[in-house]
C-alpha cells in the first residue's frame, strides 16, 4: 500500500503494522534508519560548512584588511 520495506519490497498496510509487533518494530527501525541516512549528511555538511567555509571566509576577510602581516590573497 503505502510503506514498502527496502529489503524484500513487500507491501504492508496499517492493519498488518498494528496486528504484528515484529513488523511494527521493523518498520520503526527502517524508518529511523532512513531518518539517520537523511539527517547524517545534512548535519555533516552543516558542520563542515560552519567550520571549513567559515574559516575560509574569515581568512578571506582577514586577507582583505590592509597591512595584513600574512600577505595578500
Amino acid at each position: 500500500m503505502f510503506f514498502k520495506t527496502l529489503e524484500n519490497g513487500a507491501d504492508f498496510s496499517f492493519e498488518n503494522l498494528i496486528s504484528s509487533n515484529w513488523s511494527k518494530v521493523r518498520f520503526i527501525m527502517s524508518f529511523l534508519e532512513s531518518i539517520r541516512w537523511i539527517s547524517c549528511p545534512i548535519v555533516f555538511f552543516y558542520f563542515y560548512i560552519k567550520t571549513a567555509m567559515g574559516q575560509k571566509r574569515g581568512r578571506m576577510f582577514q586577507n582583505n584588511i590592509p597591512k595584513n602581516p600574512m600577505g595578500g590573497r
